[in-house]
């Protein structure tokens, strides 16, 4: 059972209209860190060390195989998390795992979208369409589905809208539990 973690930030948007909602967006869309080479404030010691602990992982979904490089490492995810280079952001820590390796009581909810952070299905579908009534129809009080069987429910709906071109295509993307940790 594979766990990684990924330290990010919600975009603005998202930011808003989940808090318009008495909400906050705990899943995977947003900009997330560490994802590539960032100097900055953030020291490059602590940036190699994470960047060495990456490890790869392999999701199976949909009869394909994923190999993802990911953070597995807690104590360095948190301690990035703590870095001066996050501290100024609205930065949380998510335990990301494949959804049907994760037990129900051990997660926050499912998302639905790149494994390693960036894109979510909830944040392009749901939480930028900025409608109270769906919402409440599919997401709990973090803003990701309560249950694999709604999650299911929802994607079902946006098959039709892959179809006509409306939507993104959803065949790279995979279902994760996640669980905010910090």
């Amino acid at each position: 059972m594979n766990k990684w973690y990924l330290v990010k930030e919600n975009w603005s948007d998202t930011e808003s209209i989940t808090a318009k909602y008495g909400k906050r967006y705990n899943g995977l869309g947003g900009d997330f860190w560490p994802g590539g080479i960032e100097y900055g404030k953030f020291i490059l010691n602590e940036f190699e060390q994470i960047e060495k602990a990456k490890t790869y992982i392999e999701i199976k979904h949909n009869g394909f195989i994923r190999h993802e490089c990911v953070t597995t490492n807690l104590e360095l995810a948190t301690a990035y998390l703590n870095s001066s280079n996050v501290k100024e952001k609205k930065a949380i820590l998510i335990q990301v795992q494949y959804a049907f390796d994760a037990l129900r009581a051990d997660v926050d909810g499912y998302d639905f979208g790149n494994p390693v952070g960036g894109y979510s299905v909830i944040e392009t579908e749901i939480i930028a369409k900025d409608s109270k009534e769906i919402i409440d129809m599919y997401l709990n009080e973090f803003c990701l589905f309560d249950s694999i069987e709604l999650m299911r429910r929802f994607l079902s709906i946006l098959e039709n809208a892959v179809r006509r071109g409306e939507c993104e295509e959803l065949d790279s993307y995979v279902p994760v539990a996640i669980k905010k940790l910090a």
